[in-house]
């Protein structure tokens, strides 16, 4: 019985796979081999693809703003959610209707989101166009220091969502008997987070 049980669960597997390998493995390995050859002509140079690449200047600010992008956005996003899942976790009433709400923008491809920003942040975007309702400059904001910070603010507004419900499966494994027995004891706000953490490390999100 379980031999038939294991043999139908490879074939209802086998699709699956069967196109990780076709439209995944097999296109990356081609990558892979490709990286060894002259764009034209498929004459094999060993490394010298990867070493144009380490060398190009345009490489190595990528990856440090990719660095700098992930040194902000990753705390501020685990900060926020974190933050968020408490508070609707003492507002159950409406921790459904939150939770839709902050998901949302999960639900709005990438393009549509590059098309939205763009019409607000653009040289002619709305942006501007309420800036000069009070008789300010506008700027050409995606071509300044502020599109950094429009970046990070696009990535936690799309991701914040996901994190929260996240932090709330985790929370609500959290007793409520430890957070009386907290306050019994006397531990103040910063305590009772601390027993949550250590809820947390103790029953993990899986």
């Amino acid at each position: 019985m379980k031999r038939k049980e294991q043999k139908a669960a490879y074939l209802f597997l086998l699709p699956s796979l069967a196109g990780t390998a076709i439209f995944v493995l097999i296109p990356f390995a081609d990558v892979i081999r490709r990286s060894f050859l002259k764009a034209v002509g498929n004459t094999f140079v060993g490394f010298e693809n990867y070493r144009d690449v380490l060398m190009n200047q345009a490489f190595r600010e990528a990856v440090l703003h990719t660095v700098k992008f992930l040194a902000v956005c990753l705390p501020l996003l685990l900060l926020f959610s974190f933050g968020t899942a408490l508070m609707l976790c003492r507002l159950p009433a409406a921790k459904a209707f939150f939770q839709t709400l902050f998901l949302l923008p999960m639900a709005v491809p990438v393009a549509s989101l590059v098309v939205f920003w763009k019409l607000i942040f653009h040289g002619n975007g709305l942006l501007n166009e309420a800036l000069q309702l009070f008789e300010l400059e506008g700027k050409e904001w995606m071509s300044t220091d502020a599109a950094f910070l429009i970046l990070v603010f696009s990535y936690i507004w799309k991701n914040l969502g996901y994190d929260i419900v996240l932090w709330i499966a985790a929370l609500s494994g959290v007793g409520e008997e430890q957070y009386e027995a907290a306050k019994v004891s006397g531990a103040g706000s910063w305590e009772c987070f601390f027993i949550i953490s250590k809820a947390l490390h103790e029953h993990p999100v899986k």
